[in-house]
């Protein structure tokens, strides 16, 4: 509930990831780092048949306002993703798009009995997530739960397609390009085998092809973009990604730093707009916006002492 008095109320932010094990984790991890901090709450949302199993096993992390919520989905995954449904992304994919109604009761529901929703922070492959959260008139926060380098790959889909690189039901030719075959098109990322292309994006599913098409474009609309590394580790694609993304990301959302330590001027931040240092490190720029306020003050977050190395962590020797 929101405090009472003369202090301010809890910011509430809404967690929304992929119900699968390698995108819950990380989500779970800086929702708890979220929560930890005075004047937050965190609704972490999963579908319903995985929220009741998940349940049965929660403990809230002591001293925090950490909760969690579902809404429902037709597909019926107690464990998360399994093999039928990573068999069958795009009709799995498809079907979470019908949940926008029920993410939209959500929001409302939660805006009433608690506090006003202030902030979705979704996974990536949500991207129709962004369409609630500009209708309830808040930023959303992308939380990417691999590398940087994996998202360099995703933005290129477009010109992967040309290439005949990935999704062959939507390639002129109807089929990839063969395995032994070098792609060096994806800005930010050395050149590749055409085996080295993630299977996911191969599948000739064309449900699947067209889901992974309509969410790139919505990675600009986001108000921020989190990545589950650190500069130091991928600096060409984190360099490349920053750039492109620098115009569609306000320079008013606070930082989310990837280090123990302030970022370098040189270091480039996808959630702010700029390069200086005191735009992360000084917050100076948390007076733009109420809500910027809030998160400048209170989620200046550094995440340290665990390293990921990512599937999609390529280091080239062509």
């Amino acid at each position: 509930m929101a405090s009472q008095g003369t202090s301010s109320p809890k910011i509430h932010v809404l967690a929304f990831p992929v119900p699968g094990q390698g995108h819950i984790t990380p989500m779970m991890h800086l929702c708890k780092k979220i929560a930890a901090r005075d004047g937050f709450i965190v609704s972490f949302v999963n579908v319903d048949s995985l929220h009741d199993e998940m349940i049965k096993h929660w403990r809230a992390p002591s001293n925090t306002d950490l909760r969690l919520v579902s809404i429902p989905l037709s597909w019926k995954i107690p464990h998360g993703l399994d093999a039928y449904t990573l068999t069958h992304s795009g009709e799995f994919f498809k079907a979470t798009t019908e949940m926008i109604p029920a993410l939209e009761h959500l929001v409302s529901k939660l805006s009433l009995e608690i506090s006003p929703v202030r902030c979705i922070i979704s996974d990536y492959f949500f991207f129709w997530t962004q369409d609630v959260a500009d209708k309830f008139g808040i930023p959303r926060i992308v939380l990417w739960p691999g590398s940087a380098a994996w998202t360099t790959i995703e933005y290129h889909i477009p010109e992967l397609i040309a290439g005949g690189h990935v999704f062959p039901s939507l390639t002129e030719a109807k089929k990839l390009v063969a395995d032994e075959s070098i792609v060096d098109i994806i800005k930010g990322l050395g050149p590749l085998h055409q085996a080295d292309v993630p299977l996911y994006l191969q599948a000739d599913d064309h449900l699947w092809a067209e889901y992974s098409v309509q969410r790139v474009p919505y990675i600009r609309k986001a108000s921020c973009v989190l990545v589950n590394s650190f500069y130091d580790l991928e600096p060409e694609a984190s360099d490349f990604m920053a750039a492109e993304l620098r115009k569609g990301i306000s320079p008013s959302v606070p930082c989310f730093s990837w280090t123990s330590r302030p970022p370098r001027s040189d270091q480039p931040t996808w959630c702010s707009g700029t390069r200086t240092p005191s735009a992360c490190g000084g917050l100076t720029s948390r007076k733009r916006l109420p809500f910027s306020t809030y998160l400048s003050t209170y989620l200046h977050i550094y995440i340290s002492s665990v390293l990921y190395i990512s599937t999609y962590l390529y280091i080239s020797n062509i």
